[in-house]
C-alpha cells in the first residue's frame, strides 16, 4: 500500500490558550512522548516512522497477534512509546485511523474514525488517564475533559501534552507531511528544550 503521511499538528500553542479551545468544542487528546508511526496491516504489520522510514523494531508477539486481527489493507496512526521513553517500553498508543480495510476514510470526521478504531480492538482490560487499555501493550487515546486541569495533572514522563483537534476538521489525503496540520495544535509541557 503507499505510503501515507501521518496526520500531526504543527502550531504550538501556549497554555493559557487551552479553554479557548476548548470553548470552541475541539476535541482534547494527550499527547505521548513518543515516535509517531504509521502501522500498515496487509499480510503482516508494518511499523513506519513519520519520514516515510521503515522502523527497526522487533515488535512483541502479543501486540503483533492483536494487530493482525484487524483486517488487512488498513493503516493506523500512534506513537510508540519504546525509544523516547526511560521506563515504558513496547506500548502502542494509537490516536487515528486512515485506512480501514482497503477504503480510505478521506473526507472523514474525526470522531468518526475513532469509532471505526475502536470497533477493530477487542474488549478493553482497562481504562487509563486519557486512554484505553487493550492488552499486549496497546492502547487507544480517548477525548478528555477540561484542557487546562488536564494538562496541569500531567506528570509522567512519557506525557508530551495535549493535541486539541477541530471536530469539523475532515481528513485529507495524506500525500504531504502537514496535508493535515491545520485542524489541529499542540500545548507542549515546558521542557529545557522549549516553555511550552
Amino acid at each position: 500500500m503507499k505510503y501515507i503521511f501521518p496526520p500531526r499538528p504543527e502550531t504550538a500553542i501556549n497554555p493559557s490558550q487551552l479553554s479557548y479551545y476548548e470553548k470552541r468544542g475541539w476535541i482534547g487528546q494527550i499527547k505521548k512522548n513518543g515516535t509517531c508511526v504509521v502501522i500498515n496491516i496487509d499480510n503482516g504489520v508494518e511499523v513506519w516512522n513519520r519520514h516515510e522510514q521503515k522502523l527497526k523494531y522487533d515488535m512483541p508477539e502479543g501486540m503483533n497477534k492483536l494487530l493482525r486481527d484487524i483486517p488487512d489493507r488498513t493503516i493506523l496512526v500512534g506513537e510508540l512509546l519504546h525509544f523516547k521513553t526511560k521506563h515504558l517500553k513496547n506500548t502502542l498508543y494509537l490516536f487515528d485511523i486512515l485506512v480501514h480495510a482497503d477504503d480510505s476514510l478521506t473526507g472523514m470526521l474525526l470522531n468518526d474514525r475513532l469509532a471505526i478504531l475502536e470497533s477493530l480492538l477487542p474488549a478493553t482490560n482497562g481504562i487509563g488517564p486519557g486512554y484505553l487499555n487493550y492488552g499486549w501493550g496497546v492502547w487507544m487515546s480517548r477525548p478528555i475533559k477540561d484542557f487546562d486541569k488536564t494538562f496541569k495533572s500531567l506528570s509522567s514522563d512519557e506525557d508530551e501534552g495535549l493535541v486539541l483537534k477541530n471536530p469539523t476538521g475532515k481528513l485529507k489525503d495524506g500525500d504531504k507531511p502537514n496535508s493535515n496540520s491545520l485542524w489541529q495544535v499542540k500545548c507542549r509541557r515546558p521542557t529545557k528544550n522549549y516553555g511550552w
